[in-house]
């Protein structure tokens, strides 16, 4: 599952900060650094999309579904897709399935 673009929007927003704020410092972001801010802004997202299911009105079944398995599905949408798989595939369980195999 993809979390709305909205809120990734905002994690590379605050990647590009960092790099712009040092850029103007005249220093070298370290991976370190980009790492901590990118996780950070993961947590986040998934912080705030959680909340933004659990308020929804509609398809309330299908959401608590959804939240126990939320954050494996966003962890599996991190790790590299292959090539080879058709578009609308790349995601959810199928996703993990091949990444397994």
């Amino acid at each position: 599952m993809i979390p709305p673009w909205d809120l990734e929007a905002k994690v590379l927003a605050s990647i590009y900060e960092v790099r712009t704020a040092a850029r103007r410092e005249n220093r070298l972001v370290t991976p370190e650094e980009l790492l901590r801010v990118r996780r950070d802004g993961e947590a986040e997202v998934h912080r705030k999309w959680t909340m933004a299911l659990q308020d929804a009105r509609y398809g309330r079944w299908t959401i608590d579904a959804l939240l126990p398995v939320l954050e494996r599905w966003s962890v599996v949408g991190t790790q590299t897709r292959s090539p080879h798989l058709p578009a609308g595939e790349d995601s959810g369980y199928y996703s993990s399935y091949i990444l397994y195999v």
